[in-house]
């Protein structure tokens, strides 16, 4: 009888030992089977200019009474890489208006934390999406060319825990989306590394998707800034959202 009650508290030991290792070595971790959720956030952001089937347009092609934010112009279907190629045509939306764009959202601690259509569809995962469904023949056709994508891991890659990583000299350092910064060379020149979100969002998911990873949910985080009213024979400049305001 001793005998059974030795083996059975041996049973409880070893299940209490797997249990316990399983919470280890899986705590924090996302189950197989779910996405995981990334989160590009940094310390400032840009607000104009264009990125693969992307236009963000200034105050002179969509007025600050629309949003004093960023505006991003998508087209999935664009005939350019480096454009929504169905804004730059008449810089308005198909039918007139305003209506196509995704605005940033910014919450009362002037945060960016979603940027949406007027309808509240979300840009980064509409993004995210078409990629994987292949809808974006211009990135599938880069990822594809072994060219272009080893060049692109030369100088990119992911991190351990999917941030983007950019090489200086033989070191890999993290990009802070929007932020602008130098870096020293060894040679005694300087690396600018200066990169939007729209920009970040690109090159993280081209290394996401072509590294086999499933589809991930994007979420953002980060300071907003209003784009400055520019006048049509200003250059544009963009300046961070004055607290006092």
């Amino acid at each position: 009888m001793k005998s059974v009650y030795v083996y059975a508290i041996i049973c409880v030991v070893l299940i209490l030992i797997g249990v316990g290792g399983y919470y280890f070595f899986t705590k924090g971790k996302v189950e197989s089977g779910e996405p995981e959720t990334i989160v590009i956030g940094g310390q400032e952001e840009q607000t104009s200019g264009t990125e693969n089937y992307m236009s963000m347009p200034d105050t002179t092609e969509v007025p600050a009474s629309v949003s004093e934010y960023t505006v991003i112009a998508y087209d999935p279907e664009s005939t350019s890489l480096d454009t929504a190629s169905s804004w730059e045509e008449k810089e308005e939306c198909p039918g007139g208006g305003y209506d196509c764009l995704y605005i940033e959202r910014v919450n009362e601690n002037g945060r960016v934390t979603a940027i949406t259509d007027k309808d509240g569809n979300d840009f980064l995962q509409k993004f995210t999406d078409d990629l994987y469904n292949g809808k974006l023949k211009w990135i599938d056709e880069a990822i594809q060319d072994p060219t272009n994508f080893a060049r692109m891991t030369q100088r990119y890659k992911l991190s351990d825990d999917n941030q983007l990583m950019f090489k200086v000299d033989d070191k890999w350092v993290r990009v802070e989306p929007g932020a602008n910064k130098e870096y020293q060379l060894k040679d005694g020149g300087m690396l600018t590394q200066d990169m939007t979100v729209t920009k970040y969002l690109i090159n993280l998911m081209v290394l996401y998707k072509a590294s086999g990873k499933p589809k991930p949910n994007i979420v953002i985080d980060l300071p907003a800034l209003k784009r400055q009213v520019i006048g049509t024979e200003v250059s544009p400049t963009y300046e961070p959202e004055d607290p006092q305001q």
